[in-house]
C-alpha cells in the first residue's frame, strides 16, 4: 500500500517495479506501472519524472507506438532543459532522432543530427555515436543517397560487431541487405550474411540470431530473397529482442 512506502519514494519504487515488469516482458503492465508512478510524482522530482518518461518512451518504441513515444520524449526533453542532466537529455534526443527515422521524417531527423552528435562527443559515448551513424545511414537512404547509406551501414555493422552488440548488428545487416537487394547485388548480401553469422558464432551469440542471419544466405542461394522475406526476418529479430530484453 502507498501508506507503507517511504514518504516521497512512491514514484521511485513504482519505476523500479516497472523495470521488473520489463524484465518479465510484461510490457502492458510496465506501461500501467509507469503511469501510476507518474501520477505519484512530487513537483520537485523533475529528474525522476524525466527518467520515467524516458523509460516509457523506450517501451513504446519497442512496441512501434512511435507517436506515443514521441509525446513522452518531448515531455522528457522539456523537463531536462536546465542542462543539469546532460546524459539523460542526450539519450532522449537520440531516441527522438530514432523515432524521426522510423517515421520517415527526414527533415526533422537531419536537424537533430548535429546537436545529438555534439552532445555524444562531449560525453565520449562511443556506442551511441555508432547508433547516431545508424540514424545517418537511414537518413541517407531515405534521401536517395544509396552509396553514402551503404558506407555508413558498413561502418555501423562493424562497430556493433566490435562491441558485441549482436542484436543491433543483425538489424543493421538486414537493413543493408534491403539496400543491396534493391540494387540486385545478391552476392554481397550473401557475403555480409556469412561474415556476420561467422562473427556471431565466434562470439557465442544465441542461435536465434545466427539463424535469422543465416536465413539471408539461404534465401540468396535459393534465389528467394524478397522484401517480404526481409520484413519477416526483421519481425523474427524483434521477437528475439523482446524475449531477451532485460
Amino acid at each position: 500500500m502507498a501508506a507503507d512506502r517511504p514518504l516521497g519514494h512512491t514514484a521511485l519504487i513504482l519505476s523500479l517495479r516497472a523495470s521488473v515488469d520489463i524484465s518479465d516482458r510484461n510490457y502492458p503492465q510496465a506501461i500501467a506501472t509507469l503511469g501510476e508512478a507518474l501520477s505519484s510524482l512530487r513537483e520537485e522530482q523533475a529528474e525522476l519524472h524525466a527518467r520515467i518518461m524516458l523509460k516509457r518512451s523506450s517501451i513504446r518504441i519497442y512496441q512501434r507506438q512511435f507517436e506515443c513515444a514521441l509525446s513522452d520524449l518531448n515531455r522528457t526533453i522539456d523537463l531536462l532543459r536546465d542542462g543539469e542532466h546532460p546524459r539523460l537529455w542526450c539519450l532522449a534526443m537520440q531516441n527522438r532522432l530514432l523515432v524521426a527515422t522510423e517515421l520517415g521524417r527526414w527533415d526533422v531527423a537531419e536537424t537533430l543530427v548535429p546537436e545529438v552528435g555534439r552532445s555524444l562527443r562531449k560525453l565520449d559515448d562511443k556506442v551511441h555515436l555508432i547508433r547516431l551513424r545508424w540514424s545517418q545511414a537511414r537518413i541517407a537512404l531515405g534521401r536517395g543517397r544509396a552509396a553514402e547509406a551503404e558506407d555508413l551501414y558498413l561502418q555501423v555493422r562493424e562497430g556493433f560487431l566490435h562491441h558485441q552488440l549482436a542484436y543491433n548488428a543483425a538489424l543493421v545487416t538486414v537493413e543493408l541487405a534491403q539496400l543491396l537487394l534493391e540494387q540486385g547485388r545478391l552476392e554481397q548480401v550473401k557475403q555480409y550474411a556469412l561474415e556476420t553469422a561467422a562473427e556471431f558464432e565466434r562470439q557465442g551469440v544465441e542461435p536465434e540470431l545466427i539463424g535469422a542471419i543465416a536465413l539471408l544466405e539461404k534465401a540468396v542461394l535459393a534465389q528467394r530473397l524478397t522484401v517480404q522475406l526481409l520484413a519477416r526476418i526483421q519481425r523474427q529479430l524483434q521477437r528475439y529482442e523482446g524475449a531477451s530484453r532485460r
